[in-house]
């Protein structure tokens, strides 16, 4: 199969850049359809040699085997403003050239059509946008998109735009005789300056320069970004007014998390008018948890004291009889601990509802006997007498909390059930307080 060199590529060409690069083995088609890619420009491309057996030394004996292109990537922005740069190699033997643009971008072109701008180049067609078709803007103007065969090459210039000639500077007014391809054509420029005035026939060659096609792209792709900006600002206001002149009257659908911070607000809200409605509340809520942490204390201190009875030794709770050598007894110490121990593993078995809130559900002269002689239990039972006091505050602020939420949202009526549900729950923790009280 013969080899075909590749040429080098012109600066400003658009260029498919592959993600995964072709070898002799890869089918060229499958890699010009694939899906992994990201699009360069290039800055520079000349062809190098690269010995297969890789001796530096037969480099300059040999003939260019590959082609070397360094591109600049579009979407790759790097720290200081500045693109990032790769360097592709592309041997002869792949008989592959990656997709690029027929052109540099914002060359001048002469089209099947007539002479314009290139713009810009579109990967997915190979369609070649062009501007300022027949003229650079306004009435007489065209834009076109056209395939690779209707592009024929690069002119020095385009109708309507400021040029450089042998008799200095002017501008384009027309562009005629250019043939079906409009590559051999001339040009008509309207001079300025010292030649202010006239206007005269050029040929291509006396063309020297066109400086402002090469802004077109620039300002087309700002353009371009300003009417799809426009584009959804227009469709955001249609939908708002189709919100708002629609069925739901500007009531739209929320998700899961608004629908919990509009709840935790109304709670939020309700709570503290329901605090600012009740003098006694900032006294009772300390008492309560003054009895909790005392509550916490005493079951701490308790288990201290059992921790330090056991680790006591077991020689100090042994005594020997007099009247028997060889038998042992136990002093009148040992059984004092014995039983304080026992007192206080029973006490501190777990945690439960009862020590929690002051023995709601308990009898406190259970253990008492008919008649109330202990010290301890007539403090149990003041206890149980405050923390009901503090239960009843509590429940009593959370009862006005759901009243005045309920009647915050008076159009929720899945809320309101929902509110309604929890007072009720909350009368009968209320009531069964009272019965154990």
């Amino acid at each position: 199969v013969p080899v075909a060199r590749l040429a080098p590529i012109e600066k400003g060409v658009k260029m498919v850049v592959p993600m995964f690069p072709p070898n002799c083995q890869t089918n060229a088609s499958a890699i010009s359809g694939s899906s992994f890619y990201q699009m360069g420009t290039v800055i520079s491309s000349r062809r190098v040699c690269i010995p297969h057996n890789n001796k530096s030394k037969l480099r300059r004996r040999r003939r260019t085997n590959c082609l070397s292109v360094k591109v600049v990537l579009d979407k790759a922005l790097l720290r200081g403003s500045n693109f990032m740069e790769m360097n592709l190699i592309i041997m002869d033997e792949w008989n592959y050239i990656p997709r690029h643009s027929k052109f540099p971008i914002g060359s001048c072109v002469a089209t099947t059509f007539g002479v314009g701008v290139l713009v810009g180049w579109r990967v997915e067609d190979d369609m070649h946008i062009i501007r300022s078709l027949w003229n650079r803007s306004g009435p007489g103007s065209g834009r076109a998109y056209l395939r690779r065969d209707s592009i024929h090459s690069v002119v020095e210039a385009a109708v309507g735009y400021d040029v450089q000639t042998t008799y200095g500077a002017g501008k384009v007014v027309a562009y005629v005789k250019g043939g079906k391809t409009n590559t051999y054509g001339k040009y008509f420029v309207r001079l300025k300056g010292r030649h202010r005035g006239p206007t005269l026939e050029f040929n291509r060659c006396q063309i020297l320069s066109c400086q402002g096609a090469t802004f077109v792209p620039v300002t087309e792709h700002i353009r371009d970004a300003a009417l799809y900006r426009l584009e959804v600002i227009h469709y955001k206001s249609k939908i708002r007014e189709q919100m708002l002149n629609g069925p739901s009257k500007g009531i739209r659908n929320k998700g899961m998390w608004r629908n919990f911070s509009e709840y935790v607000d109304l709670f939020a809200n309700s709570f503290s008018k329901a605090i600012a409605e009740d003098p006694d509340f900032d006294k009772e809520v300390d008492k309560f948890v003054s009895h909790i942490i005392n509550l916490l204390d005493e079951k701490k201190g308790s288990n201290a004291e059992k921790a330090h009875i056991d680790s006591k030794p077991a020689a100090n709770n042994i005594s020997i009889c007099p009247s028997s050598p060889i038998s042992e007894c136990q002093s009148p110490s040992t059984h004092s601990l014995d039983g304080r121990a026992k007192n206080d593993a029973e006490a501190t078995v777990g945690w439960n509802i009862n020590d929690m809130f002051g023995c709601f559900f308990v009898d406190p002269l259970a253990n008492s006997g008919d008649r109330v002689e202990n010290q301890d239990v007539l403090i149990q039972a003041q206890a149980f007498e405050e923390a009901h006091d503090s239960a009843e505050i509590l429940i009593r602020v959370l009862l006005r909390t759901i009243t005045v939420a309920r009647a915050s949202v008076p159009d929720r009526p899945k809320l309101h059930m929902a509110l309604s549900t929890t007072h009720e729950a909350l009368l009968f923790v209320r009531q069964i307080l009272r019965v154990q009280k």
